[in-house]
């Protein structure tokens, strides 16, 4: 359905609301603590069917919804959750769907103890305040919208684009039961926004303003934004309540930071052979960054670094874990993959490997092989055979250069063991059958026709003959007495 002016909903009659939810249904609750549901493009109302009269009532786009129910409204107005929709999943559930006709009770699920005052819902996450004042939060967590100190997307290991959350469902589900967040803290309201909002206020008891979640678009009332926000949204991530105080902030006084992600790079692959049994692991590495020309960086700095081993044998000891270069010492025979990781003050972490391959006996030299020497007749190309080998060793790779003759060889493949020579200079390597000859002084009549196989005369006669040790007068031709032959050599990394 498209509206372009206000419709009027079909409503049942005689009912006064005095509160709406909305999110991917429309919520109405009455005076009398009725609840009515209304489903996205559709005019007519359902009646939730709920045990008694509701309190509250909260809805998300993500199609869940939750009623509080007293246990007796005339009482108390603070009561225990029941919930439906699609997505249960959020709320703790098995993902199975809930009609409005047949709510959820949430409570044994949730582990309420008390009785709920307040509950708000965004698009990932539900927050309750309890009778004590306390406040809870359960569902999907990658950008720290629940507020317990953690969150997904600052954790290069489990995911693959940092900072920068994919807008992927069910990433970080908390699962019941709901999680305390704030402890210490008593809250009496709650606010957020049930579509796209990925953050939430909340105020204490005290009336102090605190506010967690994606912190984007200067939406966590401290003044700061990040300039690579559409690169890196989840930069300025606040994973628990702060304090808050916007109003205090004018436009003269927000500021811009540039953000640069963390870093970390460990030794590259190490090789020892016993009864060496000991190496050093290193590495190299930088935190998060929030830069802004004439203000003090902004929030990161790496509090731990901890290598552990990942895989390999029983035998080693790390000599200072803690640190970001230590030794290794009692390794046995096999390979280890020793892993260290850094973590900054904001629960971020990053990790990176160092390999190290223990052999019982140490490796020899490296022997190259470039096959045996070749003579071709122009203009064939040649084929360069090599092999390597190396005792208690593996060859990682070949290169083929050219030491010494013409410069127009073109070697094809120069990293394989096997490859072609290309492109050889016709006039100076014709080489004819006494192979420290070539034909090509034109003073006393030899020549060299370019283009053809072998060297022919280019004599006054006009004859061409198809190789200069053909005729006698020919294999007197020097190349003014200097000698020409092919050289390679084979090399192996």
């Amino acid at each position: 359905m498209t509206m372009n002016h206000p419709i009027r909903l079909n409503q049942p009659a005689g009912v006064q609301f005095v509160k709406l939810a909305c999110g991917n249904v429309l919520l109405g609750l009455t005076s009398t603590g009725d609840v009515y549901e209304w489903n996205k493009g559709s005019l007519n109302f359902t009646k939730v069917t709920l045990p008694r009269p509701a309190s509250d009532i909260t809805s998300s786009n993500t199609d869940f919804a939750i009623a509080i129910v007293p246990d007796d409204i005339t009482v108390s107005k603070m009561g225990w959750p029941y919930a439906w929709g699609s997505e249960s999943r959020f709320w703790g559930g098995s993902g199975a769907s809930y009609p409005p006709s047949a709510p959820s009770s949430v409570k044994t699920l949730w582990g309420c103890t008390n009785p709920i005052q307040r509950i708000s819902s965004s698009q990932n996450v539900i927050h309750y305040i309890d009778s004590q004042g306390d406040l809870y939060g359960i569902g999907d967590n990658p950008n720290g919208e629940i507020g317990n100190g953690q969150e997904l997307v600052n954790h290069e290991e489990k995911y693959p684009s940092p900072y920068a959350w994919s807008w992927t469902k069910y990433e970080n589900l908390t699962g019941a039961p709901a999680i305390h967040v704030a402890p210490g803290i008593k809250f009496k309201d709650l606010f957020a926004g049930p579509s796209y909002v990925f953050y939430h206020y909340a105020i204490a008891t005290n009336d102090s303003l605190y506010f967690w979640g994606r912190n984007k678009s200067f939406v966590g009332g401290d003044g700061v934004v990040n300039n690579q926000e559409s690169t890196y949204p989840n930069a300025l991530d606040v994973l628990t309540p702060s304090l808050r105080t916007p109003i205090k902030i004018l436009p003269t006084q927000t500021v811009a930071y540039n953000f640069k992600p963390y870093t970390l790079k460990a030794t590259t692959k190490q090789t020892i052979a016993l009864p060496t049994s000991s190496v050093t692991l290193s590495a190299t590495s930088t935190s998060s960054s929030l830069t802004a020309s004439g203000f003090p960086s902004y929030g990161y700095n790496i509090i731990k670094y901890q290598w552990t081993k990942t895989s390999g044998p029983a035998g080693y000891t790390i000599t200072s874990p803690n640190a970001l270069t230590t030794t290794v010492t009692g390794l046995t025979a096999g390979t280890y993959i020793f892993t260290i990781q850094t973590t900054d003050n904001n629960t971020g972490t990053i990790s990176a490997n160092d390999t190290i391959v223990v052999t019982n006996v140490a490796t020899g030299t490296p022997v190259a092989n470039a096959g045996p020497d070749q003579i071709i007749t122009l203009p064939s190309n040649v084929t360069l055979s090599g092999s390597g080998s190396e005792t208690n060793g593996t060859i990682t790779g070949y290169k083929w250069t050219q030491v010494s003759g013409p410069n127009t060889a073109a070697i094809a493949a120069n990293t394989q063991a096997s490859t072609v020579c290309q492109r050889i200079d016709r006039r100076k390597l014709c080489i004819p059958a006494d192979r420290n000859r070539c034909c090509w002084k034109y003073g006393d009549g030899c020549g060299y026709h370019y283009g053809e196989t072998g060297c022919r005369s280019r004599s006054s006669g006009g004859q061409c003959r198809d190789r200069p040790d053909d005729h006698p007068a020919y294999q007197q031709c020097d190349l003014i007495g200097q000698r020409f032959r092919d050289q390679w050599q084979h090399c192996i990394l």
